[in-house]
């Protein structure tokens, strides 16, 4: 999004030079574009993790340098610095946005569709380490209960049932209860798995009108499943899901 922006100031930056006067001077839109370039640069001042201050040094050095040593085109020079000036603005107050970035939240309203309120959503980077603890904890739960390597941690259905219960502050006892015990304990609890291609697998969770649902991913066959959307709702907008036809 952010080349979107960009380019759209470039459009504007030629159209407010293009009738203004022009003294001769060599390599003169390489020049103003430079000064453009110049004017978007920036210091930027970290006081806390969460926030920060940014000084726009290209700009005030470029407006300095124009109006001590610069001999001609002046103004159109001071344009070109307020124009990346005002890049910079626009780039330090909108979040960075990629076609890839528009896809996902395309795809996400999708699978909100499904639901009749929506009441969290919970993306994951790919390598979000409290997903990783939480497979340990799976993996040792499953050898303590058979005494079995298996690799529990990668299956989604139990990773997503162990998130679901950690969510809802649900203690685990076993692997076992895990895995065939949760309906014994909670009449309301329903599941279903679904894997619409062999990259992407579904899974839903309710307890009662409390519903979650999962979305995991991977790069190929030979890859484990990471989750990377879950949602928390209420109430499915058509019923329980069926097979999907996306």
């Amino acid at each position: 999004m952010n080349w979107i922006v960009l380019a759209g100031l470039c459009c504007l930056f030629i159209i407010a030079l293009w009738q203004r006067p022009r003294e001769k001077e060599m390599l003169l839109p390489a020049r103003l574009f430079l000064f453009f370039m110049i004017g978007s640069f920036s210091f930027r001042f970290i006081p806390g993790t969460d926030s920060y201050w940014f000084l726009p040094l290209g700009f005030l050095l470029g407006w300095w340098f124009v109006a001590k040593r610069s001999k001609h085109n002046q103004m159109n020079k001071k344009i070109a610095l307020l124009f990346g000036l005002v890049y910079l603005i626009l780039i330090e107050s909108i979040p960075f946005t990629t076609f890839s970035d528009i896809r996902e939240l395309r795809t996400e309203q999708q699978y909100k569709q499904q639901f009749q309120d929506v009441t969290a959503m919970h993306r994951f980077a790919e390598n979000a380490p409290f997903l990783d603890a939480l497979g340990h904890d799976i993996q040792r739960l499953r050898l303590a209960d058979s005494n079995q390597d298996y690799a529990a941690e990668q299956d989604p259905m139990i990773l997503f049932r162990a998130w679901v219960l950690n969510q809802r502050g649900i203690d685990i006892p076993s692997y076992e209860w895990l895995n065939f015990g949760i309906r014994e304990s909670y009449p309301e609890y329903w599941f279903q798995s679904k894997r619409p291609d062999r990259l992407t697998n579904q899974e839903y969770i309710t307890f009662g009108d409390e519903g979650y649902f999962g979305l995991f991913k991977r790069k190929d066959e030979h890859s484990p499943f990471r989750m990377v959307l879950a949602i928390e709702f209420r109430g499915f907008a058509n019923g329980r899901p069926g097979l999907f036809s996306w």
